[in-house]
């Protein structure tokens, strides 16, 4: 079964159960983005773009392994006029006058399309949010667009350099301590609960990893500050991980195969009401550094 088939099926299942304007716009949107992974649109014609041993230097010292990276031949033409498609669609899902403006930006060159996918690219919204203030644009819309577009080109990369690696590289991956992803350095979406497993998924490129520690994903508490919740009764397979020495939390969910990229983005999308639990208890998504 294709991707968009899988996602096509999840969405029904799901409708009944979520805002119906909020998943028109995240259908339309994921949809954008599962016909360029399906295609491999904007790819590089090489995603070998580290060899195995500088791949374990990085992890080995703590760094992301796409931070920063040189990647020649990606398609740039193919890249802006998706930028442009998913700026139209989140105009039509509300953002209007805003995604309208950033798309001005960039047909104009006041708005470099390479500066932004570098720093979508790096997590770096320190740098994101300079482009955006310069411009007088609207950041999370800008962060969507580009995010959408660069999110791919990201996941392939980490399949390539992590899930597709020598022995060496794995190891590396299965000693990593972080909260953040080994790959591009984001926080988890959720963890997914797999046989027994905590298996953390990247928000951004959808990597996997595991901790040792059950403690707290953010600060490593795991002592009576840090708690797992139940939030329905009758529902354990959804739960949050909080932490009441940080403010973070986590969602976490029982699940019986992994969800793929880009459809993890549906399971982060159907669990929004634990996002508004944690909410509504004084609990916060960690804000990323790229420190």
């Amino acid at each position: 079964m294709s991707l968009l088939a899988r996602a096509e099926t999840r969405w029904r299942q799901i409708e009944a159960d979520v805002p119906a304007e909020a998943l028109r716009l995240h259908r339309r949107l994921l949809t954008r983005q599962i016909r360029l992974v399906e295609e491999r649109a904007l790819l590089p014609p090489n995603l070998c773009v580290l060899d195995p041993p500088s791949v374990q230097r990085r992890l080995a010292s703590g760094r992301p392994v796409l931070r920063d990276i040189h990647m020649p031949g990606v398609p740039v033409a193919r890249v802006a006029a998706e930028m442009l498609a998913f700026l139209d669609e989140l105009a039509w899902g509300g953002a209007g006058e805003a995604a309208r403006k950033i798309a001005r930006a960039l047909e104009s060159g006041t708005l470099d399309l390479a500066s932004v996918c570098a720093a979508s690219l790096a997590r770096d919204e320190s740098a994101g949010r300079a482009l955006a203030s310069e411009g007088g644009l609207n950041l999370h819309v800008l962060w969507i667009a580009a995010d959408m577009v660069t999110a791919p080109i990201a996941n392939a990369l980490q399949e390539t350099l992590l899930t597709q690696a020598d022995e060496g590289v794995r190891e590396e991956v299965a000693l990593w301590s972080r909260g953040t992803c080994p790959a591009c350095g984001n926080w988890p979406a959720l963890a997914e609960f797999f046989f027994g497993e905590r298996l953390h998924r990247c928000a951004y490129c959808a990597a996997a990893w595991r901790l040792e520690s059950r403690g707290c994903t953010y600060c490593g508490e795991h002592g009576e500050h840090f708690r797992t919740i139940a939030i329905y009764r009758g529902r354990p397979g959804k739960r949050l991980e909080v932490c009441r020495q940080c403010g973070g939390y986590l969602k976490t969910v029982d699940v019986s195969s992994p969800a793929p990229f880009p459809l993890l983005a549906i399971e982060d999308f159907v669990t929004a009401d634990l996002d508004r639990a944690a909410a509504a208890h004084g609990f916060r998504r960690t804000p990323l550094s790229t420190d």
